[in-house]
């Protein structure tokens, strides 16, 4: 037996397959593009700790108090564990990111035309 074999057996893959068949399509398709499941399953993670701190206004009660969605996540390991799939979850981030700025800059233009109108 592998030192790869043995470690699935101690160690088998987190998130089991039907998750990843009744995930929304925003996650479902890019975790599909991974072939390996330790890299899949560290994106995953990753991607909800970045899409819940885009969701401020997304509360619960709990208790009675309100909670809010956010998720954070602490990602270590070794070298060559699969980390790098993190880099995929911070790029969805940052498209949201990029895309409110640029609506921001466009509205700022559009009050900037109204005010001098004015």
């Amino acid at each position: 037996m592998t030192t790869e074999e043995a470690a699935k057996q101690q160690y088998p893959d987190i998130i089991p397959e039907k998750v990843y068949r009744t995930l929304p399509a925003l996650l479902r398709e890019p975790c599909a593009r991974f072939t390996d499941a330790e890299e899949r399953d560290l994106f995953l993670f990753g991607a909800l700790g970045v899409i819940s701190g885009m969701l401020p206004q997304v509360q619960g009660l709990y208790f009675g108090a309100p909670v809010g969605a956010n998720l954070f996540c602490f990602i270590i390991g070794n070298y060559g564990t699969g980390k790098g799939a993190l880099k995929w979850a911070y790029a969805i981030g940052d498209a949201a990111h990029r895309h409110r700025i640029k609506m921001a800059c466009e509205q700022q233009q559009q009050y900037t035309r109204a005010m001098m109108q004015y």
